[in-house]
Parts: C-alpha cells; structure tokens; sequence
C-alpha cells in the first residue's frame, strides 16, 4: 500500500521498495512543489497496478556510465571507438551534468545540454595559440555523436528499472549543410605529387592512397605478403592504428593481428595491427602501372635496408610495406605530420588538406572517371552501401564547372588573338562602315573621326 506521509510540512509519498530483496523497505519519495499529492498517490497507484514501480535511485549520472560502458562496449564498440566514445562522454556528458541524479534528468536538460554543446568551444590542437574569437564551436558530428550516445545511455537505465522513460526526447542535432568533404582535384594530384618527388615515403603513401582509394592506417598497414605483383593488385585486410591499452582490456581482440612492442614503456596506447572495422572494407584494390614500379623500388630498397642493418632490422621486420629504416611500423599520425609539414612548405596553390582527403579526392576522381558507376568505385572504397559511395558526388563537377567559367570568358570576352571584346565589336563596326562606303565616301570618314574620338576618352 501507499500513502501521503509529512515531514515538516512536505508531501512524501511513501510505499514500500517493490525491489526489496529481503527485509521491508520502505521508501519515502518527496512530492515535487505544486503537484496536488492525491494525485501523486492516484498515478502511483496506476503504475504499481501495470507493473511499471521503479526503486528509486541516488545514483548520478557520473555513477551509472560506466556500469554502461562495462556491459555496452564489448559487445558494440572497436578499439577506437571506445577511445573516442569515452572522451566525449567524459568532456561533453560527465562534465556538464555527470553530477545530476539519473532520476532527477528531464527533458530540459538534455535540451539545455544540447544548446550548449552547439556553441561550446574546441579544446586541443584546434585552440592552440589562438584567441577565443578564432576558436570554432564543436562540429555538428560531434554534437550529434553525444546526442546518439545519451540515447544508448538512457534506453540501458529504462531497460534497467533505474528511470521510468528515456529523457532524450528532443529531435537529433541536425548535420551542418555546409560539412563537405575537403578534397583536391586530379590536377591538384598531380602537381602535388611532382612536388614531392624527393620525399620517397610521402610520394609512395601519397600515390599509394589516391591510387587505391585508402585510409591513412590502411595504408601504413599494407604487408608485403598482400603485394601482388604478378596480378597487379593490394590485398586490404590490415589497418595500423594506435589503441588504448584499456581498451585492448575491455574489448575483444578477435579484430587484433598484431601488436607491436612498445619502445617507450610506460606509454598508456601502444600501436596494433588489426582487421578493417567492417567486412566491405576487406578488400582487393588493383595497382596502376606507375604505383607498381614505385612498390617495386621501395621493395628494392627494404631488401639494401635489411643488407645493411642486419640483426637489428630483422628485430623489426614486419614486412611492412611503410616502415623506418630499420623495419619498425610509421604511426599513421606521423604520416599525417609528414603530409601537413610537406603542404606548409610546398608554395603550392591549393587549399589545405589532411591526409585523409587524398581518400576524399581519390573516390570522387573515380565515380567521375567511371561515369557514376558508385558499384564499381564501392569495390574499391570499401565503403558498406553505395549511398555512402555517392555522398562524394557534390566534388565530381568542381573542377569542369570552373573551366567552364573560363572557356566562357575566353569565348565570349576575347578572341583567339586576345583582343577583348569591345575592340573585336569596335574592328566589326570599321568593317560595316567600309562596306557602305562604296555608297557615300564622304561616311568611312565621318565615323572613322568619331570613333577614333571615342577610343581616345
């Protein structure tokens, strides 16, 4: 049974916990000011009735996420994944109402929490030595990631009997209409691999990328045993990737091939081989004749490098095919640091780029060369459905359109001897005037007077 208690002079509604496992417990839950009591008793009374009683809880939020992490993240998260799913909600969730009972969070507050995160700024690389002015506002991918994961966090306290309804009620963070993907034009390729010429490895991973539509830790993951050169063609079956170490401990390593010793001890991430995140990114991708002969003498070369360094690189052959001297694996953010420093001196023309974009550049040059063939051009992304495939579309006609522009203003502006357009009109007019000359030759000499005037002004 419940009834209405009172201590001084507050409502309680008291009843006893219905999950109780052995002596009666009683509970006495305050009434919120304003609500009339009997009708906090009637609507108590019709949840005890259809079952739906919860005990309460003094847990906050802080407490219950990782009970949730514990049971969620083997089963649903990658290795980087959980990195990456920890600090948002540790600097986006814990931070900003971790400290509020999980019972006490309504709907205002995930909308109030929301609001924030629109126009709370970045931290880290992206603040460094920058004034607050110059600072961006988290991305709408991440504000829409915090939102996806407070819905994960809040169905696994409904389905737990901690609160009645899930909270998160307002509609998804909408994505940002103008979040295109960077990309460079087979142009800019090109001239960007002229430029790098002399840097041997960033060609390679540069060429390598675009050529066979890679991410960056697929292609610092390439081993020489997935070379086909006979066949001219990269078996993509590995990513090199840095993880946490807790999360080698909490999620399974069925996806782990390899990991690699770490050289500095102490370090809390260490760098692993694994399997691609999904089966569609297992994948075979063929090689042009000019990425064969450039893997043919980095091949040649790992060959002098194990002559000359002997004993120690054997410590370290991983048969990579991106490797130090001595054998030992590239961070793919090294490459990435390789890739910035490289465009920050190069003097070229064209917009910056992360080393991610050259996949960018790469998957949007080929659904243009194969004429929106997406099915032909998803084999070689890896991509898991073809729509994913034709969100590249919006770069394919950049570069054709700006040609355009110009073939327009060389045509319609100028002529071929590069006379512009009013001289051509002005040369037209002498040519008319001439013709009916031959009719009154006192004309040609009048307008060739007032249109010289003209000129003049």
């Amino acid at each position: 049974m419940a009834s209405i208690q009172y201590k001084k002079d507050r409502p309680y509604l008291v009843y006893d916990d219905p999950n109780a496992k052995s002596k009666r417990k009683q509970v006495w839950e305050e009434i919120e000011d304003g609500k009339d009591p009997e009708l906090a008793l009637a609507e108590f009374t019709v949840k005890k009735l259809k079952g739906k009683v919860i005990s309460p809880s003094n847990e906050t939020l802080e407490q219950f996420i990782p009970r949730w992490v514990e049971v969620y993240a083997p089963e649903n998260w990658s290795f980087g994944v959980y990195s990456s799913s920890l600090g948002l909600l540790q600097n986006h969730v814990i931070d900003e109402i971790g400290h509020l009972k999980i019972r006490s969070i309504q709907p205002i507050d995930i909308e109030k929490l929301i609001a924030r995160l629109r126009v709370k700024k970045c931290k880290g690389p992206k603040s460094y030595n920058k004034p607050d002015s110059e600072i961006p506002c988290l991305s709408s991918t991440t504000v829409r990631e915090v939102y996806g994961l407070l819905m994960k966090v809040f169905d696994k306290a409904v389905e737990w009997k901690i609160i009645e309804e899930n909270p998160v009620v307002c509609k998804r963070p909408e994505k940002a209409k103008n979040n295109k993907r960077e990309a460079w034009s087979s142009r800019n390729i090109l001239q960007a691999l002229k430029d790098m010429e002399s840097d041997e490895f960033l060609h390679l991973a540069v060429h390598t990328a675009f050529a066979c539509s890679l991410r960056n830790g697929e292609t610092m993951g390439i081993t020489l045993d997935c070379i086909n050169l006979e066949n001219n063609y990269i078996v993509i079956n590995k990513t090199l990737q840095r993880v946490a170490l807790k999360a080698l401990e909490v999620i399974p390593d069925d996806e782990l091939v390899y990991m690699f010793p770490q050289k500095v001890e102490g370090k809390k991430s260490v760098l692993v081989l694994k399997e691609p995140k999904t089966d569609s990114s297992t994948r075979i991708v063929y090689m042009t004749s000019q990425l064969r002969s450039e893997i043919v003498e980095r091949l040649a070369q790992i060959e002098k490098n194990k002559d000359y360094y002997g004993n120690r690189y054997r410590k370290y052959d991983y048969e990579l095919l991106f490797s130090l001297d001595d054998g030992s694996p590239i961070e793919p953010k090294l490459c990435e640091k390789r890739f910035k420093k490289w465009q920050e001196k190069s003097g070229l023309e064209i917009r910056p780029l992360d080393f991610h974009g050259i996949r960018h550049s790469s998957i949007t040059y080929k659904v243009k060369l194969s004429g929106g063939d997406l099915s032909t051009v998803k084999g070689d992304s890896g991509h898991s459905t073809i729509q994913m495939v034709g969100s590249y579309a919006d770069h394919i006609f950049d570069e054709e359109r700006m040609e355009l522009a110009q073939a327009m203003e060389n045509e319609f502006y100028a002529d071929e001897q590069g006379e512009d357009w009013m001289g051509k009109r002005f040369s037209q007019l002498l040519e008319q005037i001439a013709f009916l000359a031959d009719k009154d030759p006192t004309l040609l000499q009048k307008a060739q007077t007032a249109l010289f005037a003209r000129s003049d002004n």
